[in-house]
């Protein structure tokens, strides 16, 4: 990959794990506790990962 498709792929990896994995772990009841755990802090840490993407890609 290159250009605009690198850029993307690279923003997308670091984006939050999506809220519809909470959703799937409690509809089968498979851990949803530690998924949602896993949301939250991916959703807090993507501050971070996603400003460091967008800086190192020197968008």
């Amino acid at each position: 990959l290159q250009g605009t498709d690198y850029a993307v792929s690279i923003i997308q990896a670091s984006l939050p794990t999506a809220v519809v994995t909470t959703i799937i772990a409690t509809e089968f009841d498979v851990q949803p506790a530690g998924v949602t755990t896993a949301v939250v802090l991916s959703t807090l840490l993507s501050v971070i990962t996603v400003t460091l993407a967008i800086t190192l890609l020197g968008l």
